[in-house]
């Protein structure tokens, strides 16, 4: 029994949870896994609340999908010895769920979706040569936001850009 918590409805979060549900259903047969999948609808009371009900139910396993339900899963098994596997994570390590990337500890292990920024931001300097800044819009609610920022904003130094970044809700 594998208790799933999404954060909000999204394209890659969805596919998310469709690939875990394919694999293990191809791996284990479809009567020997199932899945109780919940929407968080975007509020992070909302995951709290649906992974208490997982820890009530007492799964197998959590699968937490994007970094804000990633940290209720975290939180929400503390001591618990429920394992929780993420997806759509950022950086775990930035977002205080494991230890770093090499070693996770806890009860908590998954994967990062940090994409190569540094690459991204190159192809603005070959579309637009004559381009000097970059607006970057960012949602402040997530901790990922922040390290994307960062890590830009270092890889535009040797290409002669500036980030200009503003946060929203």
């Amino acid at each position: 029994r594998i208790g799933v918590v999404q954060l909000a409805e999204h394209p890659s979060l969805d596919a998310s949870y469709e690939g875990l549900k394919s694999r293990l259903e191809e791996l284990l047969g479809k009567d020997n896994v199932s899945f109780d999948y919940k929407n968080a609808q975007g509020e992070i009371a909302n995951a709290d609340m649906i992974v208490s009900k997982f820890v009530s139910d007492k799964v197998d396993l959590i699968y937490a999908i994007a970094t804000n339900a990633a940290q209720s899963a975290y939180n929400g098994t503390d001591g618990t010895g429920i394992p929780v596997v993420f997806n759509a994570v950022t950086d775990p390590v930035d977002a205080g769920i494991v230890q770093s990337m090499e070693a996770p500890g806890n009860n908590i292990t998954g994967v990062s979706d940090l994409s190569p920024l540094h690459l991204q931001i190159s192809v603005v300097r070959d579309l637009l040569p004559e381009a000097k800044k970059v607006g970057v819009l960012y949602n402040v609610g997530e901790s990922n936001s922040p390290v994307q920022i960062q890590i830009l904003k270092e890889a535009v130094k040797d290409l002669g850009l500036e980030i200009v970044d503003k946060g929203v809700s």
